[in-house]
């Protein structure tokens, strides 16, 4: 929890966060576009954009941060494949 707390305000700390749960980003994201991500997919940029959004606006009273940071994830696809 702490490593969300330090994230918040500064970039290299939510890099790092970013880094440490990007198989986690990757796995979310493969269940909503149903086909294996790569490096270089488009909808990895968004979820990782989507994670980091979640590490900004998280606060303990919205739940389980990787609950919260998977809706984060997927309302980012979603609005990204509507967009399309």
């Amino acid at each position: 929890m702490n490593s969300i707390v330090n994230s918040k305000s500064s970039l290299l700390e939510a890099d790092k966060l970013i880094r440490k749960y990007l198989p986690f980003i990757k796995s979310e994201t493969s269940k909503i576009v149903k086909r294996h991500i790569s490096e270089g997919d488009d909808e990895l940029s968004i979820a990782m954009i989507g994670f980091h959004e979640a590490i900004k606006s998280y606060e303990i009273k919205k739940g389980n941060f990787i609950s919260y940071a998977s809706t984060i994830i997927r309302n980012r696809l979603i609005d990204f494949f509507r967009l399309e």
